[in-house]
């Protein structure tokens, strides 16, 4: 073969390794994008496993009493709600009570996450079917989420009261 042989074929090498490298790009950016593009409810989540926490590893965390607006619709009068909040906390994975100490020094903190999340709720809302349970769940989602934990397994809001504001 002569050079100008040699360098077609070369060319031609040449054109397939780069059509072979973009094939490539092109398929890894395709799957990148779709997995960036799923809705939540499209990626399938395997929940953890049942924990079986006897009522004595239990260990509550209790706020207090916080009072605050809540939302007005527009639709008719204020109210004012009164709400004791507890935590549940898994105590025999709270190595030492840590999250119990940690909670108790950011106080300030929880409550008012407390009040960010009550004073989004209006009266009808929480009135509504389930609606109390709706706040409980919405309360320990944020506060796992605030605080970075999973030991925290249940809301207690034994005392609320509604007040029409005058």
């Amino acid at each position: 073969m002569d050079g100008s042989g040699k360098n077609k074929i070369m060319m031609i090498v040449i054109i397939l390794l780069l059509v072979l490298l973009l094939g490539t790009i092109a398929g890894i950016s395709w799957y990148v994008i779709g997995v960036l593009n799923k809705e939540p409810e499209d990626i399938q989540v395997t929940p953890p496993a049942a924990v079986d926490i006897r009522l004595e590893e239990l260990v509550t965390f209790s706020t207090g009493r916080t009072t605050r607006n809540l939302l007005n619709t527009g639709t008719g009068r204020g109210w004012f709600l009164q709400i004791d909040v507890s935590f549940e906390i898994d105590g025999s994975r709270d190595r030492e009570g840590a999250l119990i100490k940690l909670m108790t020094d950011k106080i300030d903190m929880v409550k008012s996450l407390l009040n960010d999340i009550i004073g989004n709720w209006t009266y009808e809302d929480l009135n509504s079917v389930n609606g109390e349970e709706r706040l409980r769940e919405q309360i320990l989602e944020v506060i796992s989420d605030a605080f970075q934990t999973t030991l925290i397994v249940r809301v207690n809001t034994p005392n609320i009261v509604y007040t029409p504001v005058p």
